[in-house]
């Protein structure tokens, strides 16, 4: 089973994983994480986002979220492979 820190910092077991692909999202994706991080309170969660290359500032809001978010994790995708 994957690790992950908890609310108080430590290991644990995660108990769900959220995945959302995007593609050019910028209008909306932290509307998106922040809409799912506070239902990871009370449950030992991650969110991982899968990017198919964006062209638009996605890529850098992702980044910025993630040294914010230690439950969030990005893949990016070299080409958009839909």
């Amino acid at each position: 089973m994957v690790k992950s820190k908890n609310n108080s910092g430590r290991e644990a077991d995660i108990q769900l994983s959220i995945l959302v692909v995007t593609y050019n999202s910028d209008k909306t994706i932290e509307e998106c994480v922040e809409s799912i991080i506070p239902e990871l309170k009370s449950i030992v969660g991650e969110i991982i986002i899968v990017d198919n290359n964006s062209e638009d500032k996605t890529i850098s809001l992702l980044e910025a979220m993630a040294a914010q978010y230690p439950q969030l994790r990005i893949q990016l995708n070299k080409v958009n492979r839909g």
